[in-house]
């Protein structure tokens, strides 16, 4: 029997990989012993359920609301199909998504319009929509949370993780969690921000927010701290810029500008954005290529990020699947090799075969891998120490990321072991990673993080990581080597100049 799983679930379905992980909760892969469907099966522990009152409820409220959304048996919003509890554990069936993440599959088209972007808009507010007139509010609308249920072509999005989610009918547990702040920081509303005001009009900001990438490729709100990100979003500041907006119509700009308004009594409902002539009429099929571009730089940053934080507050999210998950597909495609070949070719501008290190830099920001700690990759991949990389060392570099396994390990290890003694340093750990990290944690909440996870992996408390301890702190901190893996599992592919400069 797997671990964890209550016997009488095992009669039911075949329990399978661990599918993710999360504060109260593991999701294993089910299939039905009767009619062969795959299914999620979110598996709580009881003891979570004793752990305080507050936890309880949260996960009740969660439970509660996962019957009131299967109920309405919407193609786009995520079903519950059964509730298994005993005294051990609760266990949630609910519909197997395995298509990816919006962004993700945006990136992979061959061909991205308008129309698309208007389609996906529509969709994602019906659903919304629909959970507004049942008193439900999301209130985490992030892309992350809009997944598809396949890997076919005509594979339906669907919205999921109703963890934060509320009913809004004014009892006191209601307002009780209105009473605590919610959401990701880009995707948060100002009311939200300002006075913790939650109403379907957050959910109408979120996903104004995800337009505006769908649209371009990147957010509309940006700052180098979370306070200042907060500010810029309570004022409502973001621009068209000309180089990314002037190829998309007046009318999707009109319905991002109703969206993103602040004043909550003049921004658009999820009825009117239905309604609106951009999501009723027939749009553009005139490929976005930039926009697809740009989308792919920051859907890597997103996740790189995500990874780094992931380190950070001791939270999985899923990396372990993620890496089983992409070692089907070794190597780089001949149309990848295609790209670094032409990015290398372009940077040994005197045809010598060999990049010195601000060439490498543009190299890797041209390819969409800006946001790697590039002087320590530089370091590791010149193994001749000649001060140059030659085009061997540089795909041998990446092709080692792309596929893992003790070879990826070692290279990681490599990137945070700068004066190459053996062992990693409180130092240099932190060097590496504070390099990667600007607006998710104050100066002190990051040093105070690192310290709890140097302090992990330093299992024999010698003020020093070596490469077994590294070997097996992974599995306590996937992120400490997953942070690199990940982009390089993205599609490579030229990456399109930014309107603007983030980094």
């Amino acid at each position: 029997m797997a671990s964890g799983v209550p016997q009488g679930i095992e009669r039911l379905y075949e329990v399978g990989k661990v599918l993710g992980t999360g504060a109260f909760s593991t999701v294993r892969e089910g299939k039905d012993r009767r009619t062969g469907q795959l299914v999620a099966l979110k598996i709580i522990s009881a003891s979570k359920l004793t752990a305080s009152p507050r936890v309880e409820q949260t996960i009740r409220n969660e439970i509660s609301i996962m019957r009131m959304v299967s109920q309405m048996e919407h193609n786009c919003l995520v079903k519950m199909y059964d509730l298994y509890e005993d005294e051990t554990k609760i266990v949630l069936v609910l519909e197997h998504l395995a298509g990816g993440e919006l962004f993700d599959r945006i990136v992979e088209r061959g061909h991205y319009t308008e129309s698309d972007a208007s389609q996906l808009t529509a969709k994602l507010m019906g659903a919304l929509k629909n959970c507004h007139e049942q008193g439900i509010l999301h209130r985490d609308m992030k892309p992350e949370n809009c997944i598809y249920d396949s890997r076919t072509d005509d594979a339906n999005i669907k919205i999921t993780d109703f963890g934060l989610a509320l009913v809004d009918d004014n009892s006191s547990f209601s307002n009780r969690l209105r009473q605590r702040l919610v959401g990701t920081p880009g995707y948060v509303a100002p009311e939200v921000l300002d006075r913790f005001e939650y109403t379907p009009g957050c959910d109408v900001w979120g996903i104004g927010v995800i337009l505006y990438i769908l649209l371009v490729g990147y957010p509309p709100f940006w700052a180098e701290t979370q306070e200042a990100l907060f500010a810029v979003i309570k004022r409502g500041q973001y621009e068209f810029h000309a180089d990314a907006w002037d190829e998309i119509s007046d009318e999707a700009k009109d319905l991002v500008s109703k969206m993103l308004t602040v004043d909550t009594t003049q921004r658009i409902t999820s009825q009117g954005v239905l309604e609106h002539p951009w999501i009723v009429r027939e749009q553009s099929h005139a490929p976005l290529a930039a926009t697809q571009q740009r989308m792919r730089r920051f859907n890597a940053r997103r996740k790189f990020r995500a990874a780094v934080m992931a380190c950070f507050w001791g939270a999985r999210m899923g990396l372990r699947k993620k890496l089983d998950d992409s070692l089907g597909e070794r190597g780089f495609t001949p149309q990848e090799l295609g790209a670094l070949k032409e990015c290398f070719n372009e940077a040994d501008a005197d045809g010598s075969g060999t990049v010195n290190h601000d060439q490498f830099t543009t190299i890797m920001v041209d390819l969409g891998f800006g946001d790697l700690p590039l002087d320590r990759m530089y370091a590791v991949m010149d193994k001749d120490d000649s001060n140059t990389i030659d085009y061997r060392e540089f795909l041998c570099g990446l092709s080692v990321l792309r596929v893992g396994g003790e070879d990826a390990m070692r290279f990681c290890f490599d990137l945070y072991d700068a004066d190459k003694s053996g062992f990693i340093s409180r130092e240099e750990l932190s060097r590496v990673l504070f390099t990667v990290v600007h607006e998710e944690a104050s100066e002190f909440d990051k040093a105070s993080k690192l310290a709890e996870v140097f302090d992990r992996l330093d299992t024999n408390n010698d003020n020093k990581i070596s490469f077994d301890e590294f070997k097996a702190g992974v599995d306590i901190e996937p992120a400490l080597y997953e942070v690199f893996l990940s982009p390089m599992r993205e599609p490579v592919a030229r990456a399109a100049k930014s309107p603007r400069t983030e980094d």
